[in-house]
């Protein structure tokens, strides 16, 4: 399955979104083949777009994200971020039998210790810093859903998924949509970004993006896409 496959796709018109997550479940199921034959060990994150008639779908696994951005500037961003640090994700991980800690002395502890670390502190009682993410146990990652991972996954009581999810928005709301990995929104918010391509030529717009994190010292990988429609002014 092809994403222009997913665009054309009937479950478009009928869900919005719909496709975009069935091509992604079509990613996993390619990804785990591909891992197994190569002894692959690595996650993912994936975030997709794809514009049809009216509609801009939008489906993602892990913590890319998607923003876009109306003709009057405003930004929204329509993903949420699939990672421990999210308290609905979190809460999903440990209902499904795994837990959430910035280590896994942290994750492992009990309430009370947990409580007690409120007053001494993280680094005192789970020797981490207070800043550092949050993580998935079993696993140690930091993401809650991924592609790929497939060690991970077939360990006993893994809460890692690769279940998509998908927003959709109308082609008249958007004059920008931003598609970016987390090496950009670790260090710039929806707004910045927006503010940043922006500034520049639609043409060099993800460059300008890709340098600006760089430049305010993001560590992490760092991807942009930036889709800009034309106005009906123009």
């Amino acid at each position: 399955r092809t994403l222009r496959g997913a665009a054309a796709a009937p479950a478009l018109s009928k869900r919005p979104g719909a496709a975009v997550e069935a091509f992604l479940a079509d990613c996993e199921t390619a990804v785990a083949a591909a891992a197994a034959k190569a002894g692959w060990v690595d996650a993912t994150t994936a975030v997709v777009a794809v514009a049809t008639g009216d509609v801009v779908a939008v489906g993602w696994i892990g913590d890319s994200r998607a923003v876009v951005v109306d003709g009057r500037g405003a930004a929204r961003t329509l993903t949420r971020d699939h990672n421990a640090s999210n308290p609905a994700e979190a809460a999903r991980v440990r209902a499904a039998g795994g837990s959430v800690g910035r280590n896994e002395r942290e994750a492992k502890a009990s309430k009370t210790r947990k409580a007690a670390s409120k007053i001494a502190g993280a680094t005192l009682t789970f020797r981490t810093h207070r800043r550092n993410p949050m993580r998935v146990y079993p696993g140690g990652i930091t993401l809650t859903r991924a592609l790929g991972g497939l060690p991970l996954k077939r360990a006993a009581g893994c809460p890692v998924t690769a279940d998509a999810e998908s927003d959709a928005v109308p082609v008249a709301d958007v004059a920008t949509l931003i598609l970016a990995c987390d090496g950009v929104w670790d260090v710039f918010d929806d707004v910045a970004a927006a503010a940043i391509v922006a500034a520049a030529p639609p043409a060099t717009a993800a460059e300008a993006l890709v340098r600006a994190a760089l430049a305010k010292g993001s560590t992490d990988n760092i991807t942009a896409v930036v889709v800009s429609w034309p106005s009906e002014a123009a």
